[in-house]
């Protein structure tokens, strides 16, 4: 047996053998050396856990400090995985130094960053350790190993020498912190790894959706209490238990080394239709574990699979082993049939910038370049059709627009002028005018927290499909379909973690169309873990998953899924749900004038407790099933509207699960379809509805017209310029969402809306960060006042929803304290006031006149004249498209 071989029977992984490039003599020797004892750790145990410091040839002068950002190596408790806080300066080689420890808070990420001061300096070969962990009754600290394993992890580490020593090499760096990646001193670092526990659980993974006699595989996988691979890895039998009407199931399973601690079995059928779900146990144990429920029936069209396409790795400010690891956990521990990586890049991967926080005091290399390209290569390496999918991704982080996941199904160097900026820019509008030349998904993803939907553009891609067709509704954030306050945000499953947070029912009750998706966000490179707790404070929740419904097990057939609203979510457990209005399953739209009615069939993982049927925000209807796992309800005689709404189901299993259901659109078939054409020299009125419409207003006007303006694009001003910017979107014939933004000093003013009949005002993050003051008296009189803007890329200002009047003239009037540069489009205004018009009118002078009735696919000549045509300007009569009501006849 090779050595390598025999290190990974016995648990050893061997972190210690660096990259060459790492144990090369650096040209400037190290203060010292450091370690961490023991560095070969197992995931969930407890150790005396020890940072050890051994000084060189030179002392440190007096006032001299290490600055260490200890990672969340260990934690206070298991559930939600709080890094521990405790430290103890102990002896070690030497008699023990004079040191003051300054530590800081635990990083948002996890680390907790710590100085080490030698106020009498410390002596040439001086030394002394740190204990890390959790203060114990006697005093002593133990450190309770985070439950997530890893590779080759170190901490960060900068030295500051304070003062003049006599004969060291590091005198041009006296008074400055010296950065030990950058000086080359990585190899004096203490790399350590954290391995998986024994052998104590089996994950069980199957189709959710199969055919009667049609041949399906099942994936069994051996983990720790923490869904960690096992390690040592497993090697004995996995006994099956024998299931009616499934053929080919062995009753065990040999695991052998070569198999790491996972296998597939192949050739299974299910003679007859029903719910089933297959049991295996580890050998010797009388513990089983159940596979998903498999649900077969006698034809099925579009199979479901599962997976998470938010995840992180150590390109990003995270843990991770590397991206093979990181494939092959999805594959073969976490059983997913998709999966994408998106680690962080704010901008166009480039050779010499860095691309990760940690990576580089771990290998040496964080290049961003060379980390797109080992993205590319690694997701092509285990793109598989039909038997596992990836997808290429990243994340781009906005303070301004939020956070948004960008996948492609093609990714090639050449290509990244398609996807990426050049520089980094807060402002949504800038990459999504990008996108939609290319078949993008651009998702947001919401932190459990408020998100700002009023950013949020109904845009095609490319390929004529929504570029956002979906939101996270779920990741290790916790969760915001539901309400702030329905769920407790500490539970296993978290909720929205603020009151202002605006839930997902929230969202598609006020019209945005939008599927709703499991995801992850975890910073543990290993996606698919159900654990409550990784290696970062608020990543604290089990990861979601999202289930696809495609008949298409490629990679564009997973994001059309996506694209088709085809989804949707959980919190991390394969449970089945099928939600059917008429004809119309969860992401269709249902068109129909009779009453209707909603079947769900939902088969769980645990007791079904809930299931509730919401109309947007409304809960309409809610079941309380009795001790059973598989469920079929009905939700009886719903009445459409002329408005379309969204009708969704969402489950609550007893351990606690959720599932976040997509909604079935629904609204009256026979609905009216007003709009003006051209015929020749003449408008033409046309219905191209279902149903008559009567006593139809129409407008006109040669240089006029009541409706919302086109859209006003939006500009970036320079990072470091003082300036104003104003964009707006044309929501539809009445509604204009205005936008603005300052970047620079402080200033003071007012909004005036004029000429609107409702209005809406959200702030962005950095107005709010910043604790900014405004105030509104809700007759469209907003004051605010804003601090300096220090952060050259960010901005603050506000979101307004503005619904115009169509009698008089409607504008936003903002007036400043003092003369500043203004950006509305290109256009560029230096003023204290800027006047943005938001309708057509100027002078309200319009000839109007009404039409009794247009039948349905009835056209009728209106007029010849050159000008604007308004119909139906009042919105009394409700259409299908409130958005195609004005014409102009040239």
């Amino acid at each position: 047996m090779k050595r390598r071989d025999f290190l990974k029977l016995v648990g050893v992984s061997g972190a210690a053998s660096l990259p060459s490039v790492l144990t090369a003599e650096p040209q400037i020797p190290s203060p010292g050396k450091w370690s961490l004892s023991p560095n070969k750790l197992t995931a969930a145990e407890t150790a005396d856990l020890e940072l050890r410091y051994e000084n060189g040839s030179y002392a440190l002068p007096a006032g001299s400090y290490h600055r260490v950002l200890i990672e969340p190596v260990s934690v206070k408790t298991f559930f939600h995985c709080p890094p521990s806080t405790d430290l103890k300066v102990a002896q070690y080689k030497t008699s023990l130094p004079n040191i003051k420890l300054e530590p800081k808070r635990v990083n948002g990420v996890g680390f907790r960053e710590v100085k080490i001061v030698f106020p009498e300096g410390l002596n040439a070969g001086g030394s002394f350790a740190l204990k890390i962990g959790n203060k114990q009754p006697d005093g002593s600290v133990k450190a309770l190993i985070n439950p997530t394993q890893v590779q080759n992890l170190t901490f960060e580490t900068y030295t500051c020498l304070a003062g003049r020593a006599n004969k060291n090499p590091w005198k041009s760096s006296e008074g400055k912190e010296m950065d030990w990646a950058k000086m080359g001193w990585i190899s004096s670092l203490p790399h350590f790894d954290i391995n998986g526990g024994r052998a104590s659980k089996l994950r069980l993974f199957a189709p959710s959706l199969i055919q009667v006699d049609k041949p399906f595989s099942l994936k069994i996988s051996v983990i720790d209490d923490f869904d960690n691979k096992a390690c040592p890895s497993y090697q004995n039998d996995v006994v099956l238990e024998e299931l009616e009407n499934l053929s080919a199931l062995p009753d065990r399973v040999k695991f052998r080394y070569s198999d790491d601690c996972s296998k597939t079995i192949e050739g299974l059928k299910v003679r007859k239709p029903g719910i089933y779900r297959v049991k295996a146990s580890l050998s010797g144990s009388s513990k089983y574990f159940e596979s998903n429920p498999i649900v077969v029936r006698e034809k099925v069209e579009n199979p479901i699979y599962w997976g998470n396409i938010h995840n992180h790795c150590q390109y990003s400010e995270c843990w991770g082993t590397d991206l093979d690891t990181f494939y092959s956990f999805a594959r073969d521990i976490s059983g997913m049939d998709f999966v994408a990586l998106s680690d962080h890049r704010g901008q166009k991967p480039v050779k010499g910038r860095y691309v990760s926080r940690l990576l580089r005091w771990r290998t040496g290399n964080a290049d961003s370049l060379k980390a797109w390209k080992d993205t590319i290569y690694k997701a092509e390496k285990y793109n598989n059709p039909g038997k596992f999918v990836t997808l290429f991704g990243y994340e781009w982080t906005s303070m301004d627009s939020g956070h948004y996941n960008i996948y492609v199904p093609e990714a090639k160097l050449e290509d990244m002028d398609k996807y990426f900026t050049k520089r980094y820019t807060d402002y949504g509008f800038n990459i999504r005018e990008m996108l939609k030349d290319t078949e993008a998904l651009f998702i947001p993803h919401g932190h459990a927290d408020r998100l700002p939907f009023y950013n949020l553009v109904h845009t095609k891609n490319a390929a004529g499909k929504e570029l956002t067709p979906a939101v996270e509704v779920y990741s290790d954030w916790g969760g915001m379909y539901f309400p702030y306050k329905q769920f407790d945000k500490d539970s296993q499953f978290g909720a929205a973690r603020n009151s202002d947070t605006e839930s997902y029912l929230w969202v598609i009750d006020k019209g945005y169309k939008l599927a709703a998706i499991g995801d992850s966000d975890s910073h543990t490179g290993l996606p698919g873990r159900r654990t409550v707790g990784s290696c970062a404070p608020n990543h604290d929740h089990p990861q979601g998953l999202t289930a696809a419904i495609t008949s298409d097990y490629t990679r564009r057939g997973i994001m059309n899924a996506y694209h088709n609203r085809h989804v949707y979510g959980t919190t991390g457990e394969r449970i089945f749900l099928e939600v059917r209005a008429e004809d119309a399953f969860m992401g269709d739209e249902l068109r129909t004038d009779e009453s209707f009615d909603i079947n769900v069939q939902v088969s769980g993982t645990d007791l079904i407790d809930k299931i509730y049927l919401y109309r947007g925000l409304e809960k309409i209807g809610e079941k309380s099933p009795q001790n059973q796992r598989d469920v079929s309800c009905v939700f009886e005689n719903l009445q459409p509207s002329e408005d379309e709404r969204p009708y969704a189901v969402a489950v609550i299993q007893k351990d606690g699960s959720r599932v976040f259901g997509t909604p079935v659109w629904v609204r009256k078939k026979s609905v009216p379809e007003l709009t003006v054409v051209k015929n020749g020299d003449t408008a033409l009125l046309c219905n191209e509805g279902n149903c008559d419409a009567e006593k139809i207003n129409i407008m006109y006007s040669g240089f006029e017209h009541p409706f919302a303006l086109p859209a006003l694009e939006g500009y970036e001003c320079g990072m470091k310029e003082s300036a104003a910017m104003i964009w707006t979107q044309r929501w539809n014939d009445f509604k204009t969402m205005f936008h603005y933004r300052w970047h620079g000093e402080p200033i003071e003013g007012r909004i005036r809306i004029i000429g609107a009949e409702d209005y809406n005002v959200d702030f962005n993050r950095d107005f709010i960060f910043r604790k900014n003051r405004y105030s509104d008296d809700g007759k469209g009189n907003i004051t605010f006042e804003t601090g300096k803007m220090v952060i050259p890329s960010h901005s603050q200002g506000f979101d307004i929803m503005i619904k115009s009047r169509t009698d008089r003239k409607c504008q936003a009037v903002i007036e400043l304290n003092r003369k500043v540069r203004t950006y509305m489009g290109p256009k560029k205004i230096v003023s204290k006031e800027v006047v943005v018009p938001l309708n057509g009118i100027t002078q309200n002078r319009f000839n109007s006149y009404e039409i009794s009735k247009i039948s349905s696919d009835e056209k009728i000549p209106i007029d010849n004249k050159k000008g604007f045509y308004a119909v139906d300007p009042s919105m009394r009569i409700t259409e299908v498209n409130e958005s195609n009501n004005l014409y102009y006849l040239q």
